[in-house]
């Protein structure tokens, strides 16, 4: 399997989808819940695998200039509504599915670019094209 460089990447949000202008980084981490099945008497745990739960980062340049993209979930924060979500590796594979956006922080640094990063809580199914 060929590497694949980072540079190629881009987040792209709602029913368009449109791309979100200035990211920076995007970050996803699914995981699988377990439930703990360990009986009296035993000494290792047990689990059985329950449902999965996935979470998204994005970091950006701020631009809320960039309407369908870095407003469109700021918006979306606001009104605490689902928004579509792919994050491209490349041009034309991608993970998607619904996010919640649960938190934005903006930080503002003397010597450096104004950012905002936008944190969601996937709500469905996960999907890799």
């Amino acid at each position: 399997m060929a590497a694949i460089a980072g540079k190629g990447g881009s987040v792209k949000v709602g029913a368009g989808p449109s791309a979100v202008a200035l990211v920076k980084t995007w970050n996803l981490d699914p995981t699988m819940n377990t439930a703990d099945i360990s009986a009296l008497g035993v000494d290792y745990k047990s689990f059985i695998a329950t449902v999965y739960e996935w979470t998204v980062a994005v970091e950006c340049s701020f631009d809320m200039t960039d309407t369908n993209g870095q407003l469109a979930l700021q918006t979306a924060f606001l009104a605490g509504t689902p928004v579509a979500w792919r994050g491209m590796v490349n041009a034309s594979n991608y993970y998607g599915g619904n996010i919640i956006i649960t938190s934005m922080p903006v930080a503002v640094v003397v010597d450096d670019a104004v950012t905002v990063s936008f944190n969601g809580q996937g709500t469905g199914a996960l999907a890799y094209t």
